[in-house]
């Protein structure tokens, strides 16, 4: 049965929206994946019910290596315990941004599925899940087999956090742009999720540490293409395309409707209201292993007990459990 989706509309978007600036600052971000002395940050915006807030991450990279945008979303997904994405191979000059989710501990990745049969019967899409379209350069169809594939690639991204796109370019010729169908069942203030194409999008913006939000550029490259430099930012809102919109709100025509950046910059997440410690869910008195992020033995604790570790990302193990964690 086909699900229907709402959006705000842009209007209505644009009213709850307070006009702000803010400029990123760097010593204040808490959130950081790699190595090296070259650093870049991560800013995403999502487009709900709930607080409007931009979340930041940082990146690190040494000197002579060349990272794209691309490579710093999955770097800080992979090594995050709240950002999750879903990626597509689209073509030739790489891979689409389609949907991110924050929650703790990535739970949003419990709740959200790919409605196979909304995405068969939406209009918009020109991918064909049983004939392929060959004018559109699609040389094979999924099938029936769509929604299996999909459903895989969500349980793999609960140890991965990215949920790679099945339904890609070099698998079939052409991409299924049916991001609008990965929807999460539940979300809240603290387990969010945008994915969109055709009722809104992820739009991408360019800027450095040096600048006010309101100076960020849209980006005309993908994340694939763009070259990080010490200091960039790289800034991610959600952006509805279903709505009334005003023409004073385009940018060069190009963009879709404009959603101002929220006043409120969280570098804190989750971590703002947490102990020092980290607990074990329950208080078995089974013995939790700890590993760093690379993969080194830490050391043994018992479930409940204190974690006294330095600040950094870790992993919790206790017989085919594991879970992975931010120590401030």
């Amino acid at each position: 049965m086909k699900k229907t989706i709402t959006l705000l509309a842009a209007s209505s978007c644009i009213a709850i929206y307070a006009f702000a600036d803010f400029r990123i600052d760097f010593s204040k971000i808490r959130h950081w994946s790699g190595k090296g002395d070259r650093e870049a940050a991560l800013v995403v915006q999502f487009l709900d019910d709930y607080e409007r807030k931009a979340y930041v991450w940082g990146f690190r990279w040494q000197e002579g290596e060349e990272p794209t945008g691309e490579e710093m979303i999955r770097k800080i997904a992979a090594e995050s315990t709240d950002i999750c994405a879903l990626v597509q191979l689209t073509g030739v000059y790489g891979s689409t941004l389609d949907g991110i989710g924050y929650s703790a501990r990535n739970s949003i990745l419990d709740h959200i599925s790919y409605d196979f049969e909304g995405a068969a019967d939406d209009p918009y899409i020109m991918f064909d899940f049983f004939s392929p379209n060959l004018m559109m350069g699609q040389h094979t169809a999924p099938g029936d087999e769509a929604q299996q594939m999909c459903n895989d690639a969500i349980a793999k991204a609960k140890t991965t956090n990215i949920i790679e796109h099945p339904l890609n370019y070099t698998e079939f010729g052409y991409p299924a742009y049916d991001y609008d169908w990965w929807q999460a069942d539940e979300t809240s203030s603290e387990m969010r999720w945008n994915a969109g194409w055709y009722s809104g999008y992820w739009s991408y913006w360019l800027g450095n540490k040096g600048m006010d939000s309101s100076e960020y550029s849209y980006s005309g490259l993908g994340m694939t293409s763009v070259k990080l430099k010490d200091g960039d930012v790289n800034a991610w809102k959600f952006m509805p395309l279903d709505g009334p919109v005003n023409p004073d709100d385009f940018i060069d025509g190009t963009s879709g409707a404009t959603i101002p950046w929220a006043e409120v910059v969280d570098y804190d997440h989750f971590e703002a209201s947490s102990s020092e410690a980290i607990f074990i869910e329950d208080h078995a008195p089974e013995e939790v292993e700890i590993y760093d992020i690379q993969g080194r033995y830490v050391g043994k604790y018992h479930a409940g007990e204190r974690y006294d570790l330095p600040s950094g990302i870790y992993v919790a193990k206790r017989g085919t459990k594991a879970v992975k964690f931010f120590k401030k």
